[in-house]
């Protein structure tokens, strides 16, 4: 018995390894250096507050949910493709409440490093407060609408 507990805990432990979960009251609280940046799209409004990152370095994927202040009247979801009903269901697994979900391609990442990468962002329910989520080409196709896929964000959608 005491045997299969260990085995047990093992494999969750070498399974949870590579998983990294971060939390930051405002986006200049990431550091320079944090390699949080190097997963985040140029697009990621550094307004944002409240912000929760998980990766997962198996998968090569990330999502982070975060609020932008009210005072900050750009909606993320306006210069983005809409995403397809599915794309919408996939992201209402992923997080609840997700009311309207749009699609970007971006070139670059925080640090400017070109990084070519599709993403999905849902606005939540609550007021101010999106999710946001990396995928991959299959995903974009499936989740994007028609010609999402070739569209490059802005270098920053707070300038």
């Amino acid at each position: 018995m005491y045997r299969a507990w260990a085995i047990s805990g093992a494999i969750l432990l070498l399974c949870a390894c590579d998983v990294v979960e971060k939390r930051y009251q405002a986006f200049s609280d990431i550091p320079q250096q944090d390699s949080v940046r190097s997963w985040l799209p140029d697009f990621f409004p550094e307004t944002a507050v409240d912000i929760t990152f998980v990766s997962n370095l198996d998968m090569n994927t990330f999502h982070a949910c975060f609020s932008q202040p009210a005072a900050d009247k750009n909606d993320l979801l306006k210069t983005a493709s809409r995403a397809t009903a599915e794309g919408l269901a996939w992201l209402n697994q992923q997080n609840v409440n997700i009311v309207r979900a749009a699609c970007f391609r971006s070139e670059y990442n925080k640090w400017g490093e070109a990084r070519v990468g599709y993403y999905i962002v849902g606005k939540l329910l609550a007021d101010n407060r999106y999710y946001i989520g990396s995928m991959g080409d299959e995903q974009a196709e499936r989740y994007c609408t028609s010609g999402a896929v070739r569209r490059t964000s802005p270098r920053s959608l707070t300038d």
